[in-house]
C-alpha cells in the first residue's frame, strides 16, 4: 500500500521536498517567516500546475532544473553578501549567473513549449532569493530571445552566435532598467562564456541518453560517418537510392510541417542492411546475376534479411534507436513482390513477409511511401507527371490495402497531404531537361537573332494564319512539348539521372 502511494504521488512528494529546500535557501538569506511561507506556496503551486503538462522524464528535468538553479542563485547571493566588491555595485555579481545555459540546453531536451514554462518559472521564482526584480525580468525576456534565435539552429556554432546576441539584448535592458556598467559587463561576460558550457552539456546529454537534437542529427548526416562510408563503398547503388529517398522524404516532411531533419537522417540509414549482401540488390549492378543461382523462395528471404542486418549494423555503430525504428519499419509487414510471385509459381502456398512492425509515426510513413515510389519510378526510362501520379496513388493504395498505416497516428487528411506533397516533389525532381543536340543549339541561336520571327510574319501574310510549325519542330527539350508540331502532347519529364 505504501509502495503504491509513493508511486502515485512520487512527483508531488518530490516537489514538496524541493520547495522546502528552496524555502530553506530563502530563510538562510532573509530570515523573514512571511517571505518564506509566500515563497513556498508560490513555488509549490505554480510548479504543480506546470508539471501537469509534462511527461514523467520531463518532470524530473523540470524539478532538477528548479533545484539546481535555486542552488546557483543562492550560492551567488551568499558570495555577494559576504564579500565587499569595490568595483561592483550592489547585487552586481548576480548578473554574472550564466542563465543562458538554461533555455539553450532545455530547448533540445524537453522542447520549446516546456522550456518556456521552465525558464519563465525559474526566472520569476528566483526573485525570492536575490530580491532584484530587474534581474528576474531581464532573464525572463532574454530567455525568449534565446529560444527564438535557436529555433532553427543546426550547428553548435549557432549557440555562440546566439550567446552574443543574447548578451547584447540583456546589456541593453540593464542600461534601461539599472544604468549600471558593472552589471552590464558581468551579464555580457557570462553570456559569452555560457555557450561553452551549453555545448558541453548538450553533447553529453544527447550521447548519453540518445536524444536526437538537431546537432546530433546533423552529425549523423555527415557522409564521413563510418557506417555511411561503408554504404557508399560497398553498395554505391543503394547509397545513391538512399540519397534520393532522403531528398524526397525531407521535402515532403517540410511541406507537412513534421521533423524534416529526422526524416532526412533516417532515410540515409534505412537501407544500411544491404551492405552485407550488396550484390543481391538490383541497384548495385549485379542484382539478378546472384538471384539466378538460387531459387525464388531463397531470394525472397535474402532480400527480407536486409532489415534484420540493418538493425544489427546500426546498433554496432551506436546509431540511436529512433533511427533504427525507421530501418525496422520502412517496409512494414509487406513482402518483396517480385520474388514472392516468382516463388508462388513453384509453391502456391509460399508466404514470407518483412518482420516489421508497420510504421508507428508519420515520419516513418513518409519514408515508406518515398522509398516505394522511388524504387517503382526507377524502372521507367521516361517519366511523365501522369506516370508519377499513377505510381504514388498505386503505392499508397497498396499499403493501405495491406493495413500498413494502422499503427501510425495518421489521419486520411494527412495521408492525402502526403500523397499530394509526394507527387509535387517527384514532379519537381524529375523536371524537364534542355536537349544539347546541335540542331537544338542552332535553333536557339537563330531564335535569338530573330530569324524565325521574320519567317513567321511572312507566313502570316501569305496564309493569314500564325504558323508555329518551326518552333514546334525544335521544341522538344526546351519547352517540354513533343516533336513534329504536336503541341498538344503532354509534357515529358526526363529522368534526372
Amino acid at each position: 500500500m505504501i509502495k503504491s502511494f509513493l508511486q502515485r504521488y512520487f512527483y508531488i512528494i518530490l516537489l514538496l521536498l524541493f520547495s522546502a529546500i528552496f524555502s530553506i535557501f530563502i530563510f538562510d538569506l532573509d530570515g523573514n517567516i512571511k517571505n518564506i511561507k509566500l515563497a513556498f506556496l508560490v513555488s509549490f503551486l505554480s510548479s504543480f500546475f506546470i508539471l501537469r503538462e509534462f511527461q514523467d522524464n520531463e518532470k524530473i528535468v523540470f524539478l532538477l532544473t528548479f533545484l539546481a538553479f535555486s542552488l546557483v542563485v543562492y550560492f551567488f547571493s551568499k558570495i555577494q553578501s559576504s564579500i565587499d566588491f569595490e568595483f561592483f555595485s550592489q547585487n552586481s555579481l548576480l548578473f554574472a549567473i550564466p542563465f543562458f545555459i538554461l533555455p539553450s540546453v532545455l530547448l533540445y531536451i524537453i522542447g520549446e513549449k516546456k522550456t518556456i514554462y521552465t525558464s519563465s518559472f525559474v526566472s520569476l521564482v528566483s526573485y525570492f532569493i536575490h530580491k532584484d526584480f530587474s534581474l528576474s525580468f531581464i532573464w525572463f525576456i532574454c530567455s525568449f530571445v534565446a529560444l527564438i534565435s535557436l529555433k532553427k539552429a543546426r550547428r553548435r556554432i549557432s549557440l555562440f552566435k546566439v550567446g552574443v546576441f543574447y548578451g547584447l539584448c540583456g546589456t541593453f535592458l540593464i542600461f534601461i532598467l539599472e544604468n549600471g556598467f558593472s552589471k552590464s559587463f558581468l551579464f555580457l561576460f557570462s553570456s559569452l562564456f555560457s555557450p561553452f558550457i551549453s555545448v558541453g552539456l548538450i553533447y553529453f546529454i544527447e550521447r548519453t541518453f540518445r536524444i536526437l537534437t538537431p546537432f546530433y542529427l546533423f552529425d549523423l548526416q555527415d557522409f564521413e560517418n563510418p557506417l555511411l562510408v561503408q554504404l557508399r563503398k560497398r553498395a554505391p547503388g543503394t547509397f545513391h537510392h538512399s540519397l534520393f529517398v532522403a531528398d524526397i522524404a525531407s521535402s515532403v516532411a517540410e511541406k507537412l510541417g513534421v521533423n524534416a531533419e529526422l526524416v532526412r537522417c533516417a532515410a540515409l540509414y534505412h537501407d544500411v542492411g544491404k551492405i552485407i549482401r550488396p550484390a543481391y540488390f538490383i541497384e548495385n549492378l549485379k542484382g539478378l546475376e546472384k538471384h539466378l543461382k538460387i531459387n525464388p523462395p531463397l531470394s525472397s528471404k535474402v532480400v527480407i534479411k536486409h532489415v534484420e542486418d540493418g538493425v544489427k549494423l546500426a546498433r554496432s555503430y551506436n546509431i540511436p534507436e529512433r533511427i533504427i525504428d525507421f530501418i525496422r519499419e520502412h517496409h512494414g509487414t509487406t513482402y518483396p513482390e517480385f520474388f514472392i510471385k516468382a516463388a508462388e509459381e513453384e509453391n502456391p502456398n509460399f508466404e514470407v513477409r518483412y518482420p516489421g512492425p508497420s510504421p508507428r509515426s508519420v515520419e516513418t510513413v513518409i519514408i515508406m511511401i518515398a522509398d516505394s515510389c522511388e524504387a517503382a519510378l526507377r524502372s521507367f526510362e521516361e517519366i511523365t507527371s501522369d506516370k508519377i501520379e499513377e505510381i504514388v496513388e498505386r503505392v499508397i493504395a497498396k499499403k493501405m490495402e495491406m493495413r500498413q498505416f494502422d499503427n501510425a497516428p495518421i489521419t486520411l487528411e494527412q495521408l492525402n497531404k502526403i500523397k499530394s506533397a509526394t507527387i509535387e516533389t517527384l514532379i519537381e525532381f524529375y523536371h524537364p531537361r534542355i536537349s544539347y543536340s546541335e540542331e537544338k543549339i542552332k535553333y536557339y541561336l537563330n531564335l535569338k537573332k530573330g530569324k524565325y520571327k521574320q519567317e513567321e510574319m511572312e507566313d502570316k501574310e501569305e496564309n493569314g494564319t500564325n504558323s508555329s510549325h518551326t518552333n514546334n519542330k525544335y521544341s522538344d527539350g526546351m519547352d517540354g512539348k513533343g516533336e513534329n508540331g504536336e503541341g498538344a502532347q503532354k509534357r515529358k519529364i526526363k529522368n534526372s539521372e
